[in-house]
Formats: C-alpha cells, structure tokens, sequence
C-alpha cells in the first residue's frame, strides 16, 4: 500500500528539530543543543540522549557513534484526524518521498511503515501522537 499525501493544506509544521537516521553523533548533539531547552544522556541498556523544548521531545538513539533511531514526542497536529494524519506525513517527508513509503504491518495498535531505498522504517501508534524511525536494511 502506497502512502497519499490527501492532506496538504492540513500540514501542521513540525517543531522537532530534524536528526537524520545514519548521522552521526556529535552533528546529532550539536544540533540539539542549538534548539533545545536541555539535552541530556540517558542511563539504560541503550546509548540514547533526551533533547526536550517547549511542545516536543525527542530521544536519539546511537550506535557505535551514528544515530541508529530517533524517537518523536511532538505536540504539533493533534487537534484533529486530518491533522494527525498530516503530521505523519510531514514526518515520513523529512525521511525519503512519499511514494517511496510502504505501510507493511497494521497490527490495530501500532502502524509500521518501510522505505526500502531510504534504508528508515517508521513505526507510530494509533492514536499519532509518538513516532519512531529505525535504521533499517531488511530488503
């Protein structure tokens, strides 16, 4: 199934700071530290950074210096379906044509999208509200 970009006019801007899934490291904390408020790293099993501002949040995930998968709390475009919707598309924008995205899996909780040439899958739960993009090389 091929994602439609049917919202245009409905886009809300995102307010996350784009981090490109394969970048590395200190480009991903140099960036967050010109836009938000505190970036800090996080204590667990995985190599992450938590970057907060006002209305988002999101969590850099690294391995061996590059990051690996970026998590988005993003407070943009939830107002309506049509705007959460929109946010999607504008996140799965930021990562590769729409066209190039492919819905593989929608198990009625979360919703797993793949783009194979980008080499990034994204995952989200029904409700649109937390987004996450994955380094991913499967095909």
């Amino acid at each position: 199934m091929r994602l439609l970009n049917l919202f245009r006019n409905a886009v809300p801007d995102l307010s996350t700071p784009h981090i490109p899934v394969g970048a590395n490291l200190a480009s991903a904390l140099s960036l967050l530290a010109s836009c938000a408020d505190e970036v800090h790293a996080l204590e667990g099993e995985e190599h992450a950074y938590r970057a907060t501002a006002k209305g988002w949040e999101l969590v850099i995930y690294i391995n061996a210096d590059e990051v690996n998968a970026v998590w988005y709390n993003d407070e943009s475009g939830r107002r309506s379906s049509e705007s959460k919707l929109a946010k999607i598309h504008r996140y799965l924008s930021r990562y590769g044509a729409l066209t190039d995205w492919e819905l593989r899996m929608d198990n009625g909780w979360m919703r797993y999208w793949f783009n194979p040439r980008a080499g990034v899958m994204m995952v989200y739960g029904v409700s649109k509200d937390v987004i996450r993009f994955n380094k991913y090389d499967g095909e």
